[in-house]
């Protein structure tokens, strides 16, 4: 069962994503349907046309009506740049000048987080005084940042993929359908399945923050006492051996001599020595290690987790009604 929310739906069950966040919603719909699976999708309003269908009626089989509109929230923290320290604009200026510009980094991800913000308010800058535009970040895979505006506007940057929106950033992205992905009535097309494969198999590097490192380059959010979210991280950090295509940045992460070695992405963590508190970050061994060791001996690790079969349920083709 898919349990899931839509701006508008007609009186067929077609639906509306709200225009900048159509995100995973999509994707999950069609996996249960054709998965013999039950779509029940709340919605803000029925109207007796859309203005465009983001998921077929076919698809659903019920529709809520909320009766009032959901509260938009921000998909995450606002960056407010004046709380960026001096600190973390030096190591903006360190990833610029050692990382993004000797590597010719063109394709690239930023986590979420003051450090990025810093590098993406400085490529006008700093990186215009290094003579940089044209050469590095021209592509990204990232929600549309208020702190990427500056880069957009100086013209740095040529697309951006978005895996969603920013509360607030409607007008600029419908203002500039040169670089983000907008429909005819300008609204973002967002889709953070394909911004996560984008991001997984086309990035020359993913860079974000990080609260523990541990002598090998292992990382994690999660310490103790703290369970923090990781987003796109897995998959923005990885090497993926799938990818078909090169680029100059991922050759030049070739180290073997060998005619038929493989480029790898770039994959950068940025980390203080200590965290506010003089609570160290890097450590002999990840809280997230501990406390999965701790777990498996208590007999987390010994479930049986075995992919259960279902029979094919009988739809009997007919659509369930929609309910008020």
């Amino acid at each position: 069962m898919a349990l899931v929310c839509a701006e508008q739906s007609d009186r067929q069950g077609n639906l509306l994503q709200p225009g900048p966040n159509t995100e995973d919603t999509p994707t999950i719909v069609e996996a249960t349907a054709f998965h013999d699976g039950v779509v029940v999708v709340q919605v803000n309003e029925i109207v007796d046309a859309l203005p465009r269908v983001d998921i077929p009626a076919s698809w659903v089989d019920v529709v809520v009506h909320r009766g009032q509109a959901l509260p938009g929230r921000a998909l995450v923290s606002p960056r407010d740049p004046r709380l960026i320290t001096e600190v973390q604009i030096l190591i903006a200026m360190l990833v610029i000048r050692g990382i993004y510009e000797r590597h010719g980094v063109t394709t690239l991800n930023h986590g979420i987080g003051f450090d990025t913000a810093a590098i993406e308010l400085l490529l006008p800058t700093y990186g215009e005084k290094l003579g940089l535009r044209g050469k590095i970040c021209r592509n990204w895979v990232l929600n549309p940042h208020p702190t990427l505006i500056p880069a957009i506007e100086s013209g740095w940057v040529e697309s951006v993929a978005c895996f969603g929106s920013e509360v607030g950033m409607a007008d600029y992205v419908r203002a500039r359908p040169d670089v983000f992905f907008t429909g005819h009535d300008g609204s973002l097309r967002s889709n953070r399945v394909l911004a996560q494969l984008a991001g997984q198999y086309a990035a020359d590097l993913f860079i974000g923050a990080t609260l523990q490192l541990d002598a090998e380059g292992n990382s994690s959010t999660v310490t103790r006492g703290r369970l923090a979210g990781f987003g796109g991280a897995p998959n923005m950090g990885s090497d993926a051996r799938g990818r078909r295509h090169a680029s100059a940045a991922w050759l030049d992460m070739i180290t073997a001599k060998s005619p038929t070695a493989r480029g790898r992405k770039l994959v950068v963590q940025i980390v203080e020595t200590f965290h506010k508190g003089g609570e160290p970050s890097i450590v002999e061994e990840l809280d997230a290690v501990v406390g999965g060791q701790g777990s498996s001996d208590a007999g987390g690790a010994g479930h049986d987790l075995r992919r259960r079969r279902h029979a094919p349920r009988d739809r009997g083709g007919g659509r369930l009604p929609l309910q008020d």
